[in-house]
């Protein structure tokens, strides 16, 4: 089934969602609350991924209607039996998804041990998994659900990209891989007036237009002017291209 032009309209606001919030949990939750618009799931779950093996890191993980200390059995002992995981999703280069039906049949997933024992105690027997490279994101459903279409599929192949750019560029910055002094350095290189790199740091940092209005005693018009300004000067089409220009980050 095609999206229709309020499908790609409500994509286009959950993309806004994706770039506006500077909190990996509370963008998480943010983006599954306006998912759930677009894509039926009861609950979801949001992984770090260890770059180097595509492990499943308990730390800066999270769940949208799921227990937290559902997380634990899965990093530390379910995610090995996850039959995306023994596929290879995790290890992919690409950011891309897939749903568990895909690599097994449903009578097959039935008997698996990750479906006996850990799904079906949940009431989850269908998911759809998107790796992002340095994170992964499964949606959930029950057995008497359907499972995910294809369509569902394309939605979350057109959110993938940027929720990976947004969760990288929040990662570096909560990490603090980039000090606040040192994007400072960076943004005098660039061709901005001293107030175009004042909004272009606040915005690099997360701040909505109107945090930034409030911080710079401007009006939040004033605010958005600039950035339009800024983001014609600098060739970039949204807040995460803004931050990896300034950090100097090749493209996701």
């Amino acid at each position: 089934m095609a999206l229709s032009g309020k499908d790609y309209r409500k994509l286009l606001g959950i993309i806004e969602v994706i770039y506006s919030v500077p909190d990996r949990a509370a963008m998480f939750r943010a983006v599954c609350g306006e998912l759930q618009k677009l894509v039926a799931f009861p609950s979801a779950a949001l992984f770090a991924l260890d770059p180097g093996n595509g492990h499943f890191l308990l730390q800066d993980s999270f769940t949208y209607n799921v227990p937290a200390s559902d997380l634990l059995p899965f990093c530390t002992y379910y995610a090995a039996l996850q039959p995306l995981v023994l596929a290879g999703l995790p290890q992919r280069d690409d950011v891309c998804s897939a749903r568990i039906t895909d690599v097994i049949s449903p009578s097959r997933h039935s008997k698996t041990e990750y479906c006996m024992d850990f799904l079906a105690p949940r009431n989850v027997f269908y998911e759809l998994c998107v790796n992002l490279k340095t994170s992964g994101i499964g949606f959930h459903r029950a057995r008497s659900d359907r499972d995910f279409t294809s369509r569902d599929k394309k939605v979350i192949d057109i959110l993938a990209p940027h929720l990976a750019k947004a969760l990288r560029n929040i990662d570096f910055i909560a990490k603090g891989f980039f000090a606040g002094s040192h994007m400072k350095s960076r943004l005098a290189l660039l061709p901005l007036s001293a107030r175009q790199r004042e909004v272009a740091f606040l915005a690099a940092m997360g701040l909505s237009n109107r945090e930034i209005a409030r911080r710079l005693y401007i009006s939040e018009q004033t605010a958005k002017d600039h950035l339009c300004d800024i983001f014609e000067r600098l060739k970039v089409r949204r807040r995460s291209e803004l931050t990896a220009k300034i950090l100097g980050l090749a493209p996701a």
